[in-house]
């Protein structure tokens, strides 16, 4: 995809959501809305800050927000954040989900084409079985449970529930988007080893290690996302006793 195609703005609902909410310290929040993270994010691409744009792209497709058009177009362009950044085989992933929703997307097909020959094993000769490179060394992370909360039916006074938000609630975001960073770290290391290995006989275990973990990753990054609207929620729980 070439450096001067013509990039488009999602506005078809774009809009903040402000919340302002009383917590101990009395903290104002606002919520945005997918076409607004997808707008970031492809502010964020612009400014080759990759890394970013990835984020704000992954949070816009799972706000359940975009539609049609504005789905597949994030898609595409996280697919190209992370082919600028090397991650060809996240980009090829995002490239053939654009394509099965919009089938004619010019840009989408380019970029599959361009990472297609970065991880095809076909495009590279097979190694000789004495040249075989030293079996990879994988880590994968240890992760835990990012289970949604069960939040409690009422709350007896706001301090008791701002005691629940900082005991229980933010304990749970916080390692739910540990778990979240963990699992894109792993994928990107994936990354690295699949490009080294492609002529290897460790490369079909490679890869299937990749799509397994490609599936973890969009698993957490959903349940964080979860987690995070239960804030709403969280707010919403009534209070008083007796």
């Amino acid at each position: 995809m070439a450096g001067g195609r013509v990039v488009k703005r999602i506005v078809r609902v774009a809009c903040v959501l402000g919340l302002t909410v009383a917590l101990t310290a009395g903290a104002a929040l606002a919520k945005e809305r997918g076409s607004d993270l997808a707008n970031a994010g492809l502010d964020a691409l612009n400014a080759h800050d990759y890394a970013k744009a990835v984020d704000l792209f992954s949070a816009a497709i799972h706000s359940g927000d975009l539609k049609g058009g504005d789905e597949e177009y994030a898609y595409v362009e996280r697919g190209q954040a992370y082919l600028s950044s090397k991650q060809y085989g996240l980009a090829q992933a995002d490239f053939k989900h654009a394509l099965e929703l919009k089938p004619d997307d010019r840009d989408a097909q380019v970029g599959l084409d361009i990472a297609d020959k970065r991880v095809n094993l076909a495009d590279v000769a097979p190694m000789k079985k004495s040249d075989w490179l030293p079996a990879p060394v994988l880590d994968p992370p240890s992760l835990g449970d990012a289970a949604p909360l069960a939040l409690p039916a009422r709350f007896c006074s706001p301090q008791q529930r701002n005691s629940y938000y900082d005991a229980t609630y933010m304990p749970a975001k916080t390692a739910s988007n540990a778990d979240v960073a963990a699992a894109s770290a792993y994928l990107e290391r994936l990354d690295v080893l699949i490009d080294k290995y492609k002529a290897d006989i460790a490369y079909s275990g490679l890869k299937a290690e990749w799509a397994k973990w490609r599936a973890i990753y969009d698993d957490r990054f959903a349940k964080s996302q979860a987690i995070g609207r239960q804030f709403d929620a969280l707010m919403a729980v009534p209070i008083g006793c007796g």
